[in-house]
């Protein structure tokens, strides 16, 4: 058939046709979406679904997620792009915690002073 995609890639989305969305069927069915929540409040003017993937990239880093874990939930084939996808992450709570962490650790391996006798 001539509307059959040329890939083997599952389909995850499909219109009311059950086939997969074409790029401008899925973009004129995704704007009022879009624009109700952004009338909402929900998100900002003009949310890409590719801003969603950066999205979900940058809250999985800053809950502390590693990168294979992220790779996974968006679907990436490299950890690579797991990277880039949240390479806007807020670090500095993880990273204030992991150095109140590394200084108790080293007060603890920490001798006592000994006075020679």
């Amino acid at each position: 058939m001539a509307n059959q995609p040329q890939h083997d890639a599952i389909t995850l989305c499909a219109n009311s046709y059950g086939r997969p969305w074409t790029t401008a069927g899925f973009r004129a069915s995704w704007r009022p979406i879009r624009m109700a929540l952004e009338e909402q409040g929900k998100v900002q003017p003009g949310l890409t679904l590719k801003g969603l993937r950066h999205t979900v990239a940058t809250i999985l880093r800053e809950m502390g997620k590693d990168y294979a874990s992220i790779q996974l939930v968006l679907g990436q084939n490299t950890e690579a792009m797991a990277r880039h996808y949240s390479r806007r992450a807020d670090m500095r709570e993880q990273t204030t915690g992991a150095m109140a962490d590394f200084e108790a650790e080293v007060n603890r391996r920490k001798t006592k002073n000994v006075k020679p006798e």
